[in-house]
C-alpha cells in the first residue's frame, strides 16, 4: 500500500496517532477500536520525513519498520562523530527481543518455531526458537533502504553470525519521529520502575543448561525469563502416506479421516490468539526427508528387528538398551512406537507404518500415524496426510498451524528413527550432530491440491509481504517460484518445497528424488561443519605440541585431542563413504509425460544436484585424507610430547629427590648441632658436678683457696695468685677433701683424666636417656623397654608383621611346658572367646607372644612370635611373626618353615 502524507505540524512535536491508518482516522476519532493489521500499520508520510533528511524512497514504510529500527538503535548504532564508539546487536538476542515485543503486543508480527544455531562458550547448539519471518523481512527492507547495516562474522567453532546496527540515516530518521511512539517499546527493553525512568537497559543472557533465554539487568539483578524457546503444540490428526512408486506390496495403510473430529476436541497452547491467516492449503501431504548412513547390513538388521518374517508384522519399539535381560520385570518410560510392516525387500528397503505413542500435554490430542520408507541409498522418508488441525479440516489448513505441526513432526520423526536404528548408527548420528541428533535439520516436501487465495501467477505469492512470509515459514527462505501450468505452482526454499495443484499428487516421483538429494546436501553440510570441529581440535593439539610447557596438563590434553579426533574421523570416513555410494545410486525422476511434469523436471534439475552432491562428497573425502595425514603427523609429535612429558617428570622427580636429600642433610646437620650443643651442656654439667667438692657438700664444709690479685692489665685481664687457706686445711669435717686436694696439686693433669671420662659417660648417658624419653613419648618402642638397645629405632630397621592361618592341632602340654619354657614370653591373654565348642564346657582362647632365640637358626635377629590356640582342644588358629627385615636373613615366607622344624623337634604338632 502507498504511504500517506504527514502534516508539517506533526514534525514540530504534536502528538501522533501512529496506531491508525489514513482510512481509520475517522473511526479512531469516533472511538472505534483499531483492527489487527498484521505488521502493516502504515506511518503517515514517513516518505516526506525521509526526503527531509536526504533519503528519498518510494517504499511503503510502516510503524513496525520504525519500531524495529528503534529497537536495534537501543543496542547497536553507528558512531556519530569521528573516533566515537559504535555498537552492534547480534541476531539471536535481537530475535529474542522481537519475540518479547510480539508477545507484549508492541510489534504486530506473527512468529513460528524454527531450528536455530545458538553459540555459547565455543560450542554451538541447535535450539527451537519462535522467530518472526515478517520481522526478518522488515529488517531486510531496512537494510535495503540504508537505515540498518549488518556485519557477518564467525564464531570460534566456525559458525556464521550476523549483527546489526542503525546507520546515520536511520538515526536521523528516528530523530524526526515522535518519542511517544516508543513508550510501549521502552517497557519491554528497560527494567520497569514506578517513575518510568528507563535508565536500566535489559541484556539477553543464555542459560545453556536449561536452554532458556532471560532478560537480565547488570545493575539491579532484575531477571525475566523469556518464552522464546517454548514451542507451541496443536492438536491434529494425520494418516500415514508413502508414495506409490516406492511401494511393492498391496498392504493398505491406515486411514484416519474418520477420526478428524478428534483434533477439534483437543486444544493448543498458542499464546497469540489472533494469528494472521494469509494462506490456507487444502489436502496437504507432508513428506519429511533426511539422509542417514544406511547400508545393506543395516537394512537387514532393521528388517529382522522389525520382524518382517514373523506372522504378526507389528510391535512396539524403544531405543532404550536392556542392561538386565535376565530380570523378570522390565520398566521403561512412557513413549513407544507402534510399527507395522507394509512391504519390504530384505536387501533394499523397508516400508512401515508407525503410530506415535508419546505422551503430550494435558488436553493436546495428536493422532500421529507416519509412513516410513527406509532405503539402502540412505534416504529416509516420513510421509503423512493431514486430516485436520484443531478446528480446521483437511480442505483448509492455515500455514501458521501447519508450521507448528511440522515442528512436532520433525521432533517425533527423530525419535521414531532413533527407536529403529542400531546402536552404532545412533552413535554415528550423535557424533555428526555434536551430541544432539534429535535436533537436526530435515528437508520438507508439501504437496497440496489447493491454495487459498488462488492467484494467477506464482510471482503474486512472492510479494515480499504476508504470503511470501508464510510460505517461508514452512520451506525456509524462498529461492524461487515457478508456474507449472494449468494452475499448478512450485515454490522452492532452503529447507523444503511446496507443490500446489489439483494433480500435484501425481508428480511425487519427481519430488522425492529432489528431496533426497537435498537431504544429502544437508548431511554434507553438517559433516563439513563437524570437520571444522575436528580441524579445530587438531590445530589446538598442534599448538600444544609447539609449546608443551605452556600448560601443565598439555600432554593429557594432546592425548585426548588426538584420540577424539581419530575416533571422529573414523565415523566421518564411514559416513562419507556411505554418502558417496548413495550418490552414485541416487534415485532419479522418471521421464516426464506432460507439460506439468516437464516443467517440474526442468525446475528441479536433479542431475545437476546429483553432480553437486558428488562434488561435495569428493571434497569431504579429500578433507578426510588431509585430516588423517595431519593426524599421523600429530601422532609423531605426540610421541615426542610424551617423551618430553616423561623427561619433565623425571626432572621433577630428580629435583624432588635433590630437595629431599638437601632437607635430609640439613635435618641431619641440625640434629648433629643439637647433639653437640647437648654434649657441651652435659660436659659443663659434669664439670660443675666435679667441682662441687670445692664448695662443699651437705656434710662437709670446704674453705676456698685464698685469691690475691697480682697484676691488672684491664678490667677483664687480670693475674691472680692462689694460695692454700690458713694452715693448709680445706675442710675440718672431711679429711678426704684435704687428701683429694693435695693429690690433685701434687699430680699434674690428674683432674683432666678424671673429668674427661666422667663427662663422656654423662654425655652419652644423657643422649640415650633423651632418645628413650622421645621414643616413649611417641609410643614407638615396645612396652617395658624390651629390646630397646638392639632395636632402638624401629623405623630404621623396618618392622613388618606376617600372619599365617594354620588351623591345625598341637600338643598343648609340650608347647607350654617344654617349648615356651626355653623362650622369653612377653604376655599371655586368656578367655578371648570360644574358639571351638565343646559339649558341656567352654573352650578358652589363648594368645601368647614370645621371642625366639638363636641368630644362627634365624639367620639374624630372631622374630617375636604370637600364637593363638585353644587350650582344651589344642586347635591352633594362627601364628603371627614380627620381624625386622633389615636385621633378619629370612623372608616372611621362610619364617613359618623354621618355626615348624623347631616344633617338630620339640614334639609340638599332633
Amino acid at each position: 500500500p502507498a504511504a500517506g502524507r504527514m502534516d508539517a505540524a506533526m514534525l514540530e512535536g504534536v502528538e501522533w496517532d501512529s496506531e491508525s491508518e489514513d482510512g481509520d482516522a475517522a473511526a479512531a476519532a469516533a472511538g472505534g477500536a483499531s483492527k489487527k493489521d498484521n505488521g502493516n500499520r502504515q506511518v503517515n508520510d514517513l516518505g516526506s520525513m525521509m526526503s527531509k533528511i536526504g533519503a528519498e524512497s518510494d517504499f511503503a514504510w510502516t510503524t513496525e519498520h520504525i519500531l524495529l529500527c528503534r529497537l536495534i538503535s537501543l543496542y547497536g548504532k553507528c558512531a556519530t562523530r569521528p573516533g566515537g564508539n559504535e555498537s552492534w546487536i547480534r541476531a539471536t538476542p535481537l530475535n529474542v527481543l522481537i519475540y518479547e515485543c510480539i508477545a507484549a503486543g508492541v510489534l504486530d508480527f506473527d512468529y513460528a518455531p524454527a531450528l536455530t544455531d545458538v553459540s555459547y562458550l565455543g560450542a554451538t547448539k541447535k535450539v527451537w526458537l519462535n522467530l518472526s519471518q515478517e520481522a526478518a523481512t522488515s529488517i531486510d527492507e531496512l537494510r535495503m533502504n540504508g537505515l540498518v547495516r549488518a556485519v557477518r562474522m564467525y564464531t570460534v567453532d566456525y559458525k556464521s553470525v550476523t549483527a546489526y546496527q542503525v546507520s546515520d540515516v536511520g538515526l536521523k530518521m528516528l530523530k524526526v519521529v515522535p518519542n511517544a511512539l516508543f513508550d510501549e517499546l521502552k517497557h519491554i527493553v528497560y527494567v520497569p520502575d514506578k517513575d518510568n525512568t528507563y535508565s536500566d537497559k535489559l541484556q539477553i543472557s543464555w542459560d545453556a543448561e536449561n536452554e532458556v533465554f532471560s532478560l537480565r539487568s547488570g545493575k539491579t539483578g532484575y531477571t525475566r525469563p523469556s518464552t522464546v524457546t517454548e514451542i507451541e503444540d496443536v492438536s491434529y490428526v494425520c494418516s500415514p502416506f508413502i508414495p506409490v512408486f516406492l511401494r511393492r506390496g498391496m498392504e493398505v495403510a491406515t486411514n484416519n479421516r474418520k477420526r478428524a473430529t478428534e483434533a477439534a476436541e483437543g486444544r493448543s497452547n498458542i499464546a497469540d490468539a489472533e494469528m494472521m491467516e494469509a494462506i490456507a492449503l487444502g489436502e496437504v501431504r507432508l513428506m519429511v526427508v533426511e539422509w542417514v548412513p544406511f547400508g545393506e547390513n543395516n537394512i537387514v538388521t532393521m528388517a529382522q528387528n522389525l520382524g518382517v518374517m514373523d506372522r504378526t508384522k507389528k510391535g512396539m519399539f524403544s531405543e532404550k538398551v536392556d542392561k538386565k535381560p535376565c530380570d523378570t520385570i522390565l520398566k521403561i518410560p512412557a513413549g513407544l512406537t507402534q510399527v507395522r510392516v507394509l512391504d519390504f525387500d530384505m536387501m533394499h528397503f523397508v516400508n512401515v507404518e508407525a503410530e506415535i505413542c508419546y505422551p503430550e500435554d494435558e488436553g493436546i490430542v495428536q493422532v500421529e500415524f507416519f509412513g516410513i520408507h527406509v532405503s539402502t541409498r540412505g534416504y529416509v522418508i516420513f510421509g503423512l496426510h493431514i486430516d485436520s488441525i484443531m478446528t480446521r479440516t483437511a480442505d483448509s489448513v492455515p500455514i501458521d498451524l501447519l508450521t507448528r505441526m511440522a515442528v512436532d513432526v520433525v521432533q517425533d520423526t527423530s525419535k521414531i528413527l532413533g527407536d529403529m536404528m542400531s546402536s552404532h548408527q545412533r552413535e554415528t548420528m550423535k557424533m555428526i550432530f555434536q551430541g544432539f541428533p534429535e535436533k537436526r535439520k530435515k528437508f520438507a516436501c508439501y504437496i497440496a491440491k489447493s491454495i487459498n487465495p488462488w492467484y494467477a501467477s506464482s510471482a503474486q505469492y512472492l510479494d515480499r509481504g504476508d504470503t511470501e512470509n508464510e510460505i517461508a515459514q514452512i520451506i525456509g527462505p524462498v529461492r524461487f517460484g515457478k508456474d507449472l501450468g494449468n494452475k499448478h505452482f512450485l515454490f522452492m526454499g532452503t529447507l523444503g518445497l511446496l507443490c500446489v495443484g489439483a494433480k500435484s499428487y501425481e508428480y511425487d516421483a519427481f519430488l522425492v528424488p529432489y528431496c533426497s538429494l537435498q537431504a544429502m546436501m544437508l548431511m554434507a553440510a553438517q559433516v563439513y561443519d563437524r570437520f571444522n570441529h575436528i580441524i579445530q581440535m587438531l590445530d589446538e593439539a598442534m599448538g600444544l605440541t609447539e609449546q608443551p610447557d605452556s600448560d601443565p596438563y598439555s600432554v593429557q590434553r594432546v592425548q585426548y585431542l588426538v584420540a577424539q579426533s581419530g575416533t571422529e574421523l573414523g565415523f566421518m570416513d564411514v559416513t562419507v563413504a556411505h554418502l558417496a555410494d548413495s550418490i552414485d545410486r541416487a534415485l532419479m525422476p522418471p521421464e516426464p509425460w506432460d507439460q506439468i511434469s516437464i516443467n517440474i523436471y526442468a525446475a528441479l534439475k536433479c542431475r545437476m544436484w546429483q553432480t553437486n552432491v558428488r562434488k561435495r562428497a569428493n571434497a569431504l573425502r579429500e578433507l578426510i585424507v588431509a585430516s588423517k595425514r595431519k593426524l599421523v603427523f600429530l601422532r609423531l609429535y605426540t610421541d615426542s610430547i610424551n617423551q618430553h612429558g616423561l623427561l619433565k617428570k623425571a626432572e621433577a622427580m630428580r629435583d624432588d629427590a635433590k630437595n629431599l636429600h638437601r632437607e635430609t642433610v640439613w635435618a641431619h646437620r641440625v640434629s648433629q648441632m643439637a647433639w653437640i650443643a647437648m654434649v657441651f651442656t652435659i660436659l659443663l654439667l659434669s664439670y660443675r658436678l666435679l667441682d662441687l667438692y670445692r664448695w662443699g657438700t651437705f656434710s662437709c664444709d670446704v674453705s676456698p683457696m685464698y685469691r690475691q690479685e697480682v697484676e691488672r692489665f684491664s678490667f677483664w685481664d687480670r693475674i691472680y695468685n692462689y694460695t692454700d687457706p690458713p694452715g693448709g686445711i680445706y675442710s675440718y669435717q672431711c679429711a678426704w677433701v684435704n687428701d683429694m686436694q693435695y693429690m690433685l696439686q701434687g699430680t699434674p693433669f690428674l683432674l683432666s683424666f678424671i673429668t674427661v671420662p666422667f663427662a663422656i659417660v654423662v654425655a652419652f648417658g644423657g643422649y640415650y636417656l633423651s632418645w628413650l624419653w622421645a621414643k616413649r613419648s611417641g609410643k614407638t618402642i615396645p612396652n617395658a623397654f624390651k629390646g630397646w638397645i638392639v632395636r632402638r629405632d624401629l623405623q630404621t630397621w623396618g618392622r613388618i608383621s606376617h600372619t599365617v592361618h594354620v588351623n591345625a592341632r598341637i600338643r598343648v602340654d609340650r608347647f607350654e611346658g617344654e617349648y615356651l619354657r626355653r623362650r622369653r614370653v612377653w604376655h599371655t591373654r586368656n578367655n578371648f572367646g570360644s574358639l571351638v565348642y565343646l559339649p558341656g564346657r567352654e573352650a578358652s582362647y589363648i594368645q601368647v607372644a614370645w621371642s625366639e632365640s638363636g641368630p644362627v637358626t634365624w639367620l639374624g635377629l630372631a622374630p617375636v612370635v604370637t600364637a593363638a590356640y585353644c587350650r582344651e582342644t589344642g586347635a591352633l588358629s594362627r601364628v603371627q611373626f614380627r620381624v625386622y627385615k633389615r636385621l633378619s636373613g629370612l623372608n616372611v615366607g621362610e619364617l613359618w618353615g623354621v618355626l615348624q622344624r623347631q616344633w617338630i623337634e620339640a614334639g609340638v604338632p599332633v
